[in-house]
C-alpha cells in the first residue's frame, strides 16, 4: 500500500470503530493498526486529535498486562470472549476519548481524509 492508502485504511478503521464502539473497541478489533492510526494523525496533522488518541494509547500501555490477559482468556475460551472484551472497557476507562470523538473529531477527521485524498490522488488512483 501507499503511504496514502495506510493511512486511509488506519484512519477509517478507526473512526468505523469508535462510532460503532469506542476507541476500546478499536484496540480490541484492530491492535495491528493502534500505532499506524498514531502515525496516520500525526501524517494528516490532526495535533489535537492526535494528542488526545496517544494520551488513550498511554492508558492501554499502562493496562498491557492486564489487557493481554484478557485478549489472551478470549482467544483461548470462545465462551469468554463477550466477557473479556466488556471487561477491557472497565479497565482502559476511555469514555472520555468517546465522548471528545463524538463532539469534535469526528467529522473533522472525516474531513480531512477527503481533503488528503483529493490532494494525493497518485496515492490512490493508477493512471
Amino acid at each position: 500500500m501507499t503511504p496514502g492508502q495506510r493511512i486511509l485504511y488506519s484512519l477509517t478503521a478507526l473512526d468505523g470503530q469508535v462510532n460503532n464502539g469506542g476507541i476500546t473497541q478499536f484496540f480490541w478489533n484492530c491492535p495491528g493498526l493502534v500505532f499506524e492510526a498514531s502515525e496516520s494523525l500525526e501524517s494528516l496533522g490532526d495535533v489535537v486529535l492526535a494528542r488526545a488518541y496517544n494520551r488513550a494509547l498511554e492508558a492501554l500501555a499502562g493496562r498491557q498486562e492486564n489487557w493481554l490477559d484478557l485478549r489472551r482468556q478470549s482467544n483461548t475460551d470462545p465462551g469468554k470472549f463477550w466477557e473479556a472484551f466488556k471487561t477491557s472497557y472497565d479497565l482502559l476507562n476511555l469514555d472520555w476519548f468517546d465522548d471528545e470523538y463524538f463532539k469534535s473529531y469526528s467529522q473533522s477527521l472525516v474531513s480531512r481524509l477527503v481533503q488528503y485524498v483529493r490532494s494525493h490522488k497518485s496515492e490512490f488512483i493508477e493512471s
